[in-house]
């Protein structure tokens, strides 16, 4: 976890937040950017591992998300698997997906998902065999207002984030627009 965080050159005190894939309309980005502004807690970075034509006006909002969130575009990153532990939560926005791979990959981590519900209906949750893989909650994210509300109490449901890997599912309460 220390060496992920440190490739990333991200603090080790840091609750980070990520999402892996394409700064493309697909993956709505600016949903996440959204979310951690809307989130709200400065001990929150958010941390966007892809590149691809959004990546101009994504740096922009990133920009002007400042001070209320703090968002760390890393670009194409080969070392991928070897990145995933730095995240205490993996988010994945996307308008629209088939199996996303990247949600595969943070489970396999034992990183807790949050995923729009669009996500979601293309991947089967997993047994909880070895509690290493959890998959959270799904939320319809538009804008991110929900994303942002889901984040948060993954969080709350991590203790601090003094056990974030230890295995315990989000259990979080139904709120408007969820649909799982």
């Amino acid at each position: 976890r220390a060496a992920a965080r440190a490739q990333l050159g991200l603090p080790a005190e840091a609750v980070i937040v990520g999402c892996v894939g394409r700064l493309a309309y697909q993956k709505a980005p600016e949903h996440f950017v959204e979310a951690l502004v809307r989130l709200n807690r400065p001990d929150v970075v958010g941390v966007w591992i892809g590149d691809g034509p959004m990546l101009d006006g994504i740096r922009r909002a990133a920009a002007e998300a400042a001070p209320r969130a703090r968002i760390v575009l890393a670009g194409e990153r080969a070392d991928v698997p070897s990145l995933l532990p730095a995240l205490d939560v993996f988010a994945l926005p996307s308008r629209y997906e088939g199996l996303p791979v990247a949600i595969v990959e943070a489970m396999t981590c034992g990183v807790p998902v949050v995923a729009a519900s669009e996500v979601e209906r293309g991947v089967r949750r997993p047994q909880r065999a070895d509690d290493r893989a959890c998959f959270g909650k799904a939320f319809d994210c538009a804008g991110g207002v929900v994303e942002g509300q889901a984040v948060c109490l993954v969080l709350a449901s991590r203790q601090g984030m003094a056990g974030a890997r230890a295995g315990a599912d989000a259990e979080v309460e139904p709120t408007a627009g969820d649909d799982v």
